[in-house]
């Protein structure tokens, strides 16, 4: 078999992955509300789930899907962040325990943030790789734009501008320069 399985592999490896789509959705709608550590740690359950069936998935080696998977892990982790940042806040805080409990929040959702990075990056990576640039590859930059403008937006627009060709002049040297400089003494 010249292809070594690879065709199978595409093929149980889409399989799985349409599958996972749809837990995914179910995870994206998944809220964190009072009691905040029920649901938090039910969402947090999930989305180790959904990063574990993503990560075997990935065991397929299918680089045309590999950039989509990493995009999926990129969303999951981006959707954990904004579920911590976004959830219900108990009612009896005064301004300041308010306060505090958004910076504890903050705290808790930065690590989620950074692995989103990460994992965008990976799917960046494979494109590279594997010389693949689909729409999956696009979507992780396009993340990687968002969450870091500042080190992944690089969108410069030239308008009427011309490019100018500065040439150096002849650098002159005096007679003898050559064998005074290399002449063995």
């Amino acid at each position: 078999d010249w292809s070594g399985g690879r065709t199978d592999n595409i093929f149980v490896a889409k399989a799985e992955l349409l599958i996972l789509k749809e837990r995914l959705n179910i995870y994206l709608d998944l809220k964190i509300t009072q009691p905040f550590e029920k649901t938090l740690n039910k969402k947090t359950e999930f989305l180790n789930n959904i990063l574990k069936n993503y990560s075997n998935i990935s065991r397929y080696k299918v680089p045309e899907l590999l950039t989509e998977i990493f995009f999926s892990m990129g969303t999951a982790l981006e959707n954990f962040r904004d579920s911590i940042l976004q959830s219900e806040r108990p009612a009896d805080l005064t301004k300041e325990e308010l306060e505090e409990y958004n910076f504890l929040l903050e705290e808790k959702a930065y690590p989620y943030d950074e692995k989103a990075v990460k994992v965008y990056e990976n799917g960046l990576q494979i494109g590279r790789e594997y010389k693949v640039y689909d729409e999956w590859v696009q979507k992780n930059l396009e993340r990687l734009t968002a969450i870091r403008p500042v080190l992944y937006k690089r969108g410069f627009v030239l308008k009427d501008i011309k490019p100018i060709f500065i040439y150096p002049e002849p650098v002159m040297m005096e007679a003898g320069y050559a064998e005074q400089r290399y002449s063995k003494n």
